[in-house]
């Protein structure tokens, strides 16, 4: 502020210099100092600003006052600075008070410029071309006497007591530059000015259509202005109005104690008439938009080092745009006022702000105590606001249909970079639906408490889905963030906080659900933990009880350490490691404890309900990877065992199947005949098959799960299989049916040759393939290898008896030696 008030003083000054020595000059000698003594007139001129002056025209007259007309009118630059021109003026009228002039003073009246041009110069150093103006030329400049040389000889004789020669009285300080204090001007009229600003290394910046009218100007009187401009661009846009001054002060000028009263109306000014200013354009973000031109009212008052400002502006009319963060549309109130200080010191312009007020929608923000540089700080207190008008403009809150109320009372702080927030932000139900879902948290209401790098959130009760829910988070730090948290919901349904829910899941959900646990770390790679417990609930249509689940999530990865959960009449508990990716990687490990098979099945809706009882304890571990089902299964590995108490198959005899299709084995036929149908009706009659025993180990590769040791067992008969079957519902397997000894005697009695059948322990034996998709697979007997197996027993049988025949035996019915007794063993074996 200063600077631009010496540098206007100092135009100011030159001009009325330039003027005051015409104008004593021109009166005093008026008859023939024109046309005789222009030069001189010209070098006295120039004395006095320490500039080459020159002027084309120059009249005066006489009437009740003195009356100049200058034109043409050029006060040359700095040699360092420039060649162009320091001023041009096309006209420069004075009017000068007759009276004074006989004391020697000089009041001049009135001083009009026409269309003056101003250079105002910067260079690399930061250095201004006004501030050699009024110094002396230095030696061997054409034109400059010495210091202290008395004036040159021009025929005329010295002006006596000229203000612009006259030396200070005895123990005064000089007034400045040219000995203003001598002179004073009532009035100064400036017509469509331009000034040109030009700093080194940047494009040069014109201010025209400058007017000005300064009365009072002196430099021991406050001085008044009034200013219209147009600072960017041709139509006026600057309008200060105003008091400057006294400029002296104790007898001299201090640059830095100016008063200073201004009334500053700036604008209408554009997006792009501010961006056209390199300096102006730096500060402005460019995601910043403004549709419309801006206007503002800014008072000032102070000196030229410190003053006092209140700005105030209005951008209601406007729609303002900055990307990524607001976009409030035109008609919306968007308000702005600031009172401050700006004072100039050795380290730079210093802005202290001590209050502000902003007003956006219904928002009423007030910010005092506040503290701008390297660290920020501010208290900041708001009106209680509705987040819905909030919504429409903020982008972060406009995709989530923000509804309720808020209000905040803090002090906020940036330290190093790192920000501190000291107050509380009071939410009042407040309701967010997340884009094409439907309201998720609705009625949120509670306060957040901060302090510094802490804060406490809650208890906040708001409404999930249908459910009422409970949060309170305790953060010992924010950043990074060290916190531990607490949720709970009477009942939570997954269908209400997703977009699509699927039918299925609609009856879904979770009751009395509790969440406990801690976050840690940074917001992009924090560590979560939780500990979740539900005493009932429902999930993928599995009723459960006692849900009790420790998990983590850090680093990419989640992490169940524990999972208990009570289902179909039994419990399971496991745990599980997956790795996030794009590849995920998982192991899950499963402990099953009397899970009661028939209800499993009606969970998952399964047509095997209406078959299948019993109650199956066991392990699985498996392992995989891929993001889809399809790629996960050629991954899978893995291994467990399964055990079935009380099976039954309902509607299946798989016993009294399998051995009515044991046709056409040679010297067997039919193995089951209606005496043993008749005698065994609960195996042979009965719809059903009760297992006393049924279990297996199995090995998973890919999609795959491979069992060498499956086993079942009825009272009549057990089934041992080994093969395979896979997650496409292929099957593969050879089984072999073992009927009990006690069955196996009763059938061997009906027909000898069912001995044939019959293993070491005297039991049959019947090998079953079982082979297709399920769930409708082949299940056939394995002819071919009981007719071999009953083959090989009866050529065994007659081998003997033929070499017992020809080693010596004796044979009843004789027999020719040509004759084939094996053969005709063999064509007998199935008579």
């Amino acid at each position: 502020m200063g600077k631009l008030i010496r540098t206007a003083i100092i135009v100011i000054s030159v001009i009325v210099a330039v003027v005051a020595a015409v104008v004593i000059y021109a009166v005093l000698n008026l008859n023939g100092i024109i046309q005789n003594q222009r030069g001189l007139i010209l070098t006295k001129a120039s004395d006095a600003v320490g500039r080459k002056v020159d002027v084309q025209d120059i009249h005066a007259s006489l009437g009740w006052g003195v009356i100049a007309d200058l034109r043409g009118v050029t006060i040359a630059d700095d040699p360092n600075f420039s060649q162009t021109p320091f001023v041009q003026a096309a006209d420069v009228y004075a009017r000068v008070a007759l009276m004074p002039l006989l004391s020697h003073r000089v009041d001049i009246e009135q001083i009009t410029l026409k269309q003056p041009v101003v250079h105002i110069i910067r260079n690399q150093r930061g250095q201004l071309n006004v501030s050699s103006v009024g110094k002396k030329p230095s030696a061997g400049e054409a034109g400059a006497p010495a210091p202290g040389a008395p004036p040159p000889a021009t025929g005329m004789p010295p002006l006596k007591g000229a203000p612009l020669t006259q030396a200070p009285p005895q123990g005064q300080p000089s007034a400045g530059p040219g000995a203003l204090g001598q002179v004073s001007v009532s009035s100064l009229t400036v017509e469509d000015a331009t000034v040109v600003y030009q700093d080194a290394g940047a494009p040069s910046v014109t201010v025209s259509a400058v007017n000005l009218d300064v009365e009072n100007l002196g430099i021991s009187t406050p001085i008044d202005i009034k200013l219209t401009l147009a600072a960017l661009g041709t139509a006026k846009n600057l309008s200060p109005t105003g008091k400057v001054g006294p400029l002296l002060t104790n007898g001299a000028i201090d640059m830095n104690a100016i008063p200073l009263a201004f009334d500053l109306d700036v604008g209408p000014l554009t997006m792009a008439q501010l961006k056209a200013v390199p300096q102006i354009a730096k500060a402005l973000p460019p995601q910043l938009q403004l549709t419309n031109p801006v206007t503002a009212s800014i008072k000032v008052d102070g000196n030229s080092q410190t003053v006092a400002f209140n700005l105030v502006t209005d951008l209601t009319g406007n729609q303002v745009v900055y990307t990524g963060v607001l976009d409030k549309a035109a008609g919306v109130p968007l308000k702005l006022a600031a009172a401050g200080t700006r004072k100039d010191s050795v380290a730079g312009p210093q802005v202290e702000i001590q209050n502000a007020t902003l007003v956006l929608g219904d928002l009423n923000l007030k910010a005092g105590q506040i503290q701008l540089g390297q660290n920020l700080s501010a208290r900041v207190d708001s009106n209680r606001f509705d987040l819905a008008t909030m919504g429409k403009m903020l982008v972060a809150l406009s995709k989530y249909n923000a509804a309720g109320k808020a209000e905040i009372h803090a002090l906020v702080k940036v330290i190093q970079k790192q920000p501190e927030v000291n107050g509380v932000v009071t939410l009042a139900s407040v309701t967010v639906t997340p884009p094409g879902k439907r309201s998720i948290v609705g009625g949120l209401s509670g306060d957040i408490k901060m302090a510094g790098k802490s804060a406490v959130a809650g208890p906040l009760a708001f409404n999930l889905g249908s459910g009422h829910a409970r949060l309170t988070v305790n953060a010992q730090s924010i950043q990074p963030i060290s916190a531990n948290y607490d949720f709970s919901a009477d009942v939570v349904k997954p269908a209400e906080l997703t977009a699509n829910p699927k039918p299925e899941a609609a009856a879904d959900h979770l009751d009395q659900l509790a969440v406990k646990g801690t976050v840690q770390g940074t917001t992009s790679a924090p560590t979560v933990t939780a500990m979740v417990t539900s005493p009932s609930g429902v999930t993928q249509n599995i009723a459960y009880r006692n849900l009790a689940v420790d998990a983590t999530y850090g680093g990419q990865a989640v992490t169940i350490s524990s999972l208990k959960v009570a289902a179909f009449s039994g419990t399971l508990d496991g745990n599980a490691r997956a790795t996030l990716g794009t590849e995920p990687v998982f192991n899950v490990g499963l402990n099953l404890h009397g899970i009661d098979l028939q209800q499993a099945l009606v969970s998952q809706k399964s047509k095997a309900a209406d078959t299948v009882r019993g109650q199956l304890t066991g392990q699985v571990r498996v392992a995989g990877r891929g993001d889809t089902f399809d790629k996960i299964k050629p991954t899978l590995s893995g291994n467990g065992q399964m055990a079935v108490a009380n099976a039954k198959l309902i509607g299946v005899n798989i016993g009294a199947q399998t051995m009515r299709k044991v046709q056409g084995v040679p010297g067997i036929d039919t193995l089951v005949t209606p005496a043993i149908v008749a005698r065994h009706p609960a195996l042979f009659n009965s719809p059903d098959t009760n297992l006393t025993e049924l279990g297996l180990t199995f090995v998973i590769q890919g999609p795959k799960i491979i069992s060498h040791d499956i086993k079942a067992t009825t009272p009549d008969y057990s089934a041992l299989a080994d093969g395979w079957f896979d997650l496409d519902k292929n099957i593969d397997m050879k089984a072999h049916l073992l009927l009990s000894q006690e069955l196996s005697r009763e059938l061997m009695s009906e027909k000898k040759n069912v001995v044939y059948l019959a293993n070491e322990q005297k039991q049959v034996d019947i090998p079953v393939r079982i082979s297709g998709q399920l769930p409708k697979p082949s299940v056939q007997p394995d002819i071919q290898f009981l007719a071999q197996r009953a083959a090989g027993h009866l050529v065994q049988k007659q081998a003997g008896k033929l070499l017992d025949k020809y080693l010596g035996g004796n044979s009843k019915n004789g027999g020719s030696s040509g004759s084939n007794p094996l053969g005709g063993a063999l064509n007998k074996l199935f008579h």
